[in-house]
């Protein structure tokens, strides 16, 4: 296992350049600031068709509207819905666990860095209103059949800030992090927590829109 995750990040290490690039594109698509050649703008039948759409489906009973939203056809919405809360806790713990990581190796500057990614994504949860708001939003949107607004602007401020701020650190920071087994953990899975989120959230606001 110990071999393993050196690879992994011997790999991630020389394949920054393509981190980077990757980056700088999904922030462009997630800030708007460039068109991005997949994201075709909507014309005015599409535009009324989804104006169609959202009434029919706030007509909807949750149960049918939470069966429209099953995730490739075989993750509940319910699934889906309570494992990107948890995605949100784990990704505040584990910013704490990669601060101090760097910090146990003499990496005080990444150890800055990430404590800093992990202030910033702890005060934007606690302006939220902390875990129990997360919680009260999951359960309005499984009983609505919906994803609440709240729901989604505790999910989406964990995806399109801290995410893209701690791939970049780990991207830069893998290479360097690989003298045992606890730190060689630490990078793939704080590697695939931050990946996720932020493809997620680049494909819901470049492809979807939304």
């Amino acid at each position: 296992i110990g071999d393993f995750t050196v690879i992994i990040n011997l790999l991630i290490g020389y394949s920054q350049p393509l981190w980077m690039l990757l980056l700088v594109l999904g922030h462009c698509c997630v800030s708007g600031r460039c068109q991005c050649p997949w994201n075709v703008p909507a014309n005015d039948d599409g535009r009324r068709w989804v104006d169609k759409r959202a009434r029919e489906i706030r007509n909807m009973k949750p149960e049918e509207r939470a069966a429209l939203q099953v995730t490739m056809g075989l993750v509940p919405f319910a699934v889906t819905l309570w494992s990107d809360a948890i995605q949100v806790c784990t990704d505040i713990a584990v910013d704490m666990w990669g601060a101090v990581t760097y910090a146990r190796l003499g990496h005080y500057y990444f150890a800055g860095a990430s404590l800093l990614i992990f202030t910033r994504s702890l005060w934007q949860q606690l302006r939220e209103g902390g875990l129990r708001s997360l919680i009260h939003a999951a359960h309005d949107s499984q009983r609505l059949g919906i994803k609440t607004d709240t729901y989604l602007s505790i999910v989406e401020g964990e995806r399109t800030v801290e995410a893209p701020l701690n791939l970049l650190l780990i991207a830069y920071t893998g290479y360097y992090i690989n003298h045992s087994i606890t730190s060689s953990m630490y990078c793939p899975i704080s590697l695939a927590l931050s990946l996720k989120s932020v493809v997620t959230a680049v494909y819901e606001r470049s492809h979807l829109g939304c």
